[in-house]
């Protein structure tokens, strides 16, 4: 009951569960008890079977080098067993600088999750100060707690920079649930915007299925949506040029930032879309959704925006 409670206490209740409610008016506000996965929340990263993150949101301190993530857990299905969950500094050379693992759950482990839980965690990491000065990916991943060894994929959450003095800055990645897989070797898990009047930023999380044989270009494209024409792009090879797709590792995690000009691009609502292409052949690369969906002009609607 709203009248019972103030905005900032709602907007604590409504930080805190998670999920969006069933109904909402004037001056009640009602949840549902039976949490199921796709009615009530979606996973922007599945890291199992059964057990992924809604999201996943991280921030730093510069003097003391901790790192504080906030998750939100969810379970698709019942994951009978417990796990531990793992955080990663992984470097510019996809080897891990540091990583940490710990209970998930500590006062409800989830061996005892049903499918539908969405459960809260919050976690500490403090940067070892001997952790050499660079760039580092934040990722999550799952650790079976009994065995030891690691399960599922991993997905990443924030940009780590570590300096000689250890000051240590992190960037959360603002990234929106999207998936889609190019072929049996790449998949898109989310992306991140930022629009300004001279140039648009789309930050988007790939992951490495399998060794790629070839190095393939991404192209970008601001499309508008009236004439189906493309009013600005970006074609490159990812990582600005120094990281291109036949180098990639098996289960490897590249975040990279594109930037289109749009300072010739009169004002107006455009669309995004992106997709891979053979730069020797211009073929673009097949592109499936996770429900098999397939995309007929071989490239992914991102979203729309207002420039």
């Amino acid at each position: 009951h709203k009248k019972f409670a103030r905005p900032e206490q709602l907007a604590d209740w409504r930080d805190w569960l998670t999920f969006s409610p069933l109904y909402e008016d004037d001056e009640i506000v009602v949840y549902r008890t039976d949490t199921q996965a796709e009615r009530d929340f979606v996973l922007t990263y599945q890291l199992n079977e059964a057990i992924g993150l809604i999201r996943a949101t991280s921030n730093g301190t510069d003097q003391a080098g901790l790192i504080q993530v906030d998750a939100r857990w969810a379970s698709v299905s019942k994951p009978g067993r417990d796990y531990d969950v793992c955080f990663n500094l992984i470097n510019a050379a996809n080897q891990t600088g540091q990583a940490h693992c710990g209970p998930l759950a500590p006062q409800r482990p989830t061996s005892r999750w049903e499918a539908g839980e969405v459960v809260r965690g919050t976690y500490d990491l403090r940067v070892d100060p001997v952790l050499p000065s660079g760039n580092y990916t934040l990722t999550v991943s799952l650790a079976d707690s009994s065995a030891g060894n690691a399960v599922g994929q991993s997905a990443a959450i924030g940009l780590v920079t570590a300096n000689t003095s250890q000051d240590v800055t992190i960037e959360p990645l603002s990234t929106n649930r999207l998936s889609a897989t190019w072929g049996d070797m790449i998949r898109l898990n989310g992306y991140g915007l930022q629009v300004s009047p001279a140039t648009l930023e789309l930050t988007v999380n790939w992951q490495a299925l399998r060794n790629i044989p070839t190095s393939y270009k991404v192209f970008v494209h601001v499309v508008d949506p009236a004439t189906n024409a493309v009013i600005a792009q970006d074609d490159s090879v990812p990582q600005h040029w120094t990281h291109p797709t036949d180098t990639w590792e098996p289960d490897e995690i590249i975040v990279d930032t594109i930037t289109v000009p749009l300072s010739e691009v009169p004002p107006g609502k455009y669309q995004i879309n992106i997709g891979m292409y053979d730069p020797a052949t211009g073929e673009r690369l097949a592109i499936s959704s996770t429900d098999g969906q397939r995309h007929s002009d071989e490239a992914v609607f991102i979203t729309d925006f207002q420039h």
